[in-house]
């Protein structure tokens, strides 16, 4: 469990440093690595991919991350919907609700 805890804070600052740079070539990398190691995300995580895929300017990406999320919560909801907004997509960001 410990070197798991590890793994998700690792996972999330690489995303993180993705988003910072827009880099979506990054992200998919990180993103199949988590998928290829197994690691079960935790909100956090989940929201820092969703977070990512936004920045990079792909919404696309980012609603798959956001629909395969198992338990959504306000940070999650935050993360896909203040995302449209921010690529011009406001009108698609109220009615993801």
């Amino acid at each position: 469990m410990h070197g798991s805890f590890h793994c998700l804070k690792k996972f999330s600052l690489l995303f993180r440093n993705c988003a910072a740079k827009r880099s979506l070539n990054e992200s998919k990398v990180i993103h199949s690595h988590v998928i290829v190691t197994r690691l079960k995300p935790d909100t956090h995580l989940w929201v820092s991919m969703v977070n990512a895929y936004v920045k990079c300017g792909n919404i696309v990406y980012a609603h798959k991350v956001f629909d395969k999320i198992p338990v959504r919560d306000v940070l999650s909801w935050t993360a896909l919907i203040s995302g449209n907004v921010d690529q011009g997509r406001a009108d698609y960001g109220v009615s993801s609700l």
